[in-house]
């Protein structure tokens, strides 16, 4: 049998996950409007979506911007991560996967990895910096 599903596709889809249990790492993506979308705003104008916030280790936290989604071809979706709370665990190591135009013949995955040492719940706005943040990656989408 066939199954033909009409379902809409993810043009971005970004993926975190990190190797310590009892630590949270939170995901933030910025769009090119200067909205973002991070663990206690899920959600942009866009229709850009974090679809939870794992705070207890591992992930995985999701981003994803869908073609039935506002798409702007116009400036960077910057992505970002945050080591907000290690609970007293130490380092961690994270990777993250991006998913660009997924069902179409420009899919292509991106890998990330690295390592956080410092985390500081406080410092938590999107723009923030500091050794407990790293920039992943900016992603400029094109038509």
């Amino acid at each position: 049998f066939t199954i033909d599903l009409n379902i809409p596709l993810s043009v971005i889809l970004v993926t975190l996950t990190w190797n310590t249990d009892d630590t949270d790492v939170d995901l933030y993506v910025i769009d090119p409007t200067g909205d973002y979308s991070c663990y206690y705003h899920k959600i942009t104008a866009d229709g850009g979506e974090l679809d939870q916030d794992i705070i207890y280790g591992y992930g995985p936290e999701h981003w994803t911007l869908m073609t039935t989604d506002t798409v702007r071809y116009s400036g960077p979706y910057e992505v970002r991560l945050h080591y907000f709370s290690d609970h007293g665990n130490g380092p961690t190591n994270y990777t993250v996967s991006i998913k660009l135009y997924e069902g179409t013949s420009r899919e292509a995955e991106y890998w990330y990895t690295g390592n956080l040492a410092v985390s500081d719940s406080s410092n938590d706005d999107p723009y923030d910096t500091g050794p407990d943040w790293v920039d992943i990656a900016d992603i400029i989408l094109t038509e």
